[in-house]
Formats: structure tokens, C-alpha cells, sequence
């Protein structure tokens, strides 16, 4: 009993410290009206959601942070930064980042691509994703791992003071 206690303990320990890796996936937005609106970067993307963005704008330069799901300007879809792997990659709630000029946001509806500014401009454009190899950035660590840490640590406390309990009843 004991030892089935202890090796899923030290199960749940090593199973916490499991960490999730955030995926790099290279990005290109295309104006394709012929305003220039370009956009080009790198997406950091973990568990579907899109958790950083750095790169440039043709127009507005240095694409400089993600802003918080839930963003939204003149009154539209309001942002969720959900990626998918595959096409289209984007919802119709999209992403809104921030440039040295103003915020933006890129999103797909109706089969097409989207770029509009906090000012109201807007495009129509192509848009691509490519997952870059290597390990990402640093590990995230995988959601619940402090519970699972915990609870294997805290099953190893009670098998251990049972253990003990047991000892000191056989030895009066």
C-alpha cells in the first residue's frame, strides 16, 4: 500500500513539472488593395492562443505587443487571439497588437483577410503562417502543475505519518 502511495506521488511530482511549450510561427499580412498596409512578424502561440507578437508595419513601423483579448475599436467583433495551425488561422475576432503609430487588428471573415486600424482605416489582404522549428521560447508551465505538485507532495506527507502511526501502534 505504501509503496503504491509513493510511486504515485512521485508520479503526480513528475507529471507536474511537465512543462507546455509555446510555438514561433512566422507571419505576413498582405495588402492586397494596394494601400501598402503590410504587416510581418513573429507570433508566439500557446494553447491556441496567440500570447506575444513582435515585427514590423510598412506603414506604421514596429509592431510593439498584443493587446488583451477582448479589444476592440469602433464598436466591431471585439478580439479573442485565437490561432490555428492551419488556414485560416485566424477568427473573425482576430488579434489587435500595437505599432509605434496606433493599435491594429488582423482577423478573417468571409473567407477573407482583414487589417483595420484603431482610426478606422482598413484592407483586404492575404495572410500567412508558418511554424518556425526549433524548441520556441521558454517553457510554459502546463496549467494545473502547482495542484498536481502539491498533491503528490501531500500524499507522500500522509503515506509517510501512516507509515509512522503503524510503527508506533506495533511497537506499545
Amino acid at each position: 500500500m505504501l509503496r503504491t502511495i509513493i510511486l504515485a506521488g512521485l508520479a503526480a511530482l513528475c507529471l507536474g513539472l511537465a512543462p507546455a511549450r509555446a510555438a514561433t510561427y512566422s507571419f505576413s499580412y498582405t495588402d492586397t488593395t494596394g494601400g501598402g498596409d503590410d504587416y510581418s512578424g513573429l507570433l508566439t502561440v500557446n494553447g491556441g492562443l496567440v500570447t506575444g507578437i513582435s515585427g514590423t508595419s510598412a506603414q506604421y513601423g514596429t509592431i510593439s505587443g498584443l493587446l488583451p483579448a477582448g479589444t476592440s475599436f469602433g464598436g466591431g467583433t471585439p478580439s479573442d487571439n485565437v490561432f490555428s495551425a492551419s488556414a485560416p488561422f485566424l477568427t473573425q475576432g482576430g488579434i489587435w497588437f500595437t505599432t509605434q503609430v496606433m493599435p491594429v487588428g488582423l482577423y478573417t471573415a468571409f473567407g477573407d483577410f482583414f487589417s483595420v486600424t484603431s482610426q478606422g482605416g482598413s484592407s483586404v489582404g492575404t495572410f500567412t503562417a508558418t511554424l518556425v522549428p526549433g524548441p520556441g521560447p521558454e517553457p510554459v508551465p502546463a496549467p494545473g502543475a502547482l495542484a498536481v505538485l502539491l498533491a503528490g507532495v501531500a500524499g507522500l506527507g500522509l503515506a509517510r505519518g501512516a507509515a509512522a502511526e503503524r510503527r508506533l501502534r506495533t511497537a506499545r
